[in-house]
């Protein structure tokens, strides 16, 4: 199975989109076959970026197999970004370092996404690490933050989580003591950090 869903690989990353056009109901079919997983399905989206058939398909794999999209890294980004108009609806766990986020692909996934989104920006380091360039895009959004675990450095940081914040489970890094009062009405829990301090708001 693995070397023939590596095949269509090899075949997808060689072929001009004329011959995709033609060939695209037998690679379907050869998929089908072989088994192939949602996964699979996103690594031959990341081969032809541009090939909308390719989107919907692995988009509807994911539904069904995995009930959300996970973003670790940065190739799981750029899939999701790519997945997403065609199945906006679907929850969104991010579990990746800031600097993964900060490039075109959030901005379409934030231009999107209509479902709920769990925020995990791990720190892996003692080094203050903001947020809020990231929770900006979010204002316009269409989706729901239901957890964040994140910095952040701003009243506009803050502003822009309140919008978006529905219920959620908050668990905020500062810098420096700010107003979370925005947030009131928006989280079932609210814990914050900063200096080595902590506290706990439930």
């Amino acid at each position: 199975i693995v070397k023939g869903v590596g095949q269509v690989l090899t075949q997808l990353h060689c072929i001009n989109a004329d011959d995709f056009e033609a060939q695209w109901p037998e690679m379907h079919r050869f998929m089908q076959e072989a088994g192939a997983s949602a996964q699979d399905w996103r690594e031959a989206l990341l081969c032809r970026p541009h090939e909308a058939r390719l989107a919907i398909t692995a988009a509807q794999a994911t539904r069904v197999e995995d009930r959300e999209f996970m973003i670790s890294c940065g190739r799981d980004l750029e899939a999701v970004a790519l997945m997403l108009p065609h199945a906006g609806d679907l929850g969104v766990t991010v579990q990746a370092s800031p600097e993964v986020l900060r490039t075109p692909a959030w901005q379409q996934i934030t231009r999107y996404h209509r479902g709920d989104l769990w925020l995990h920006l791990p720190v892996q380091s003692s080094e203050f690490l903001p947020c809020d360039d990231l929770l900006q895009p979010l204002v316009v959004s269409r989706c729901r933050v239901v957890l964040f675990d994140g910095g952040i450095r701003s009243a506009a940081g803050v502003t822009a989580l309140a919008a978006v914040a529905a219920s959620a489970e908050l668990l905020i890094r500062l810098e420096a003591p700010l107003d979370l009062c925005a947030l009131r009405g928006k989280y079932n829990y609210l814990s914050q950090y900063y200096q080595r301090e902590y506290q706990c708001r439930c």
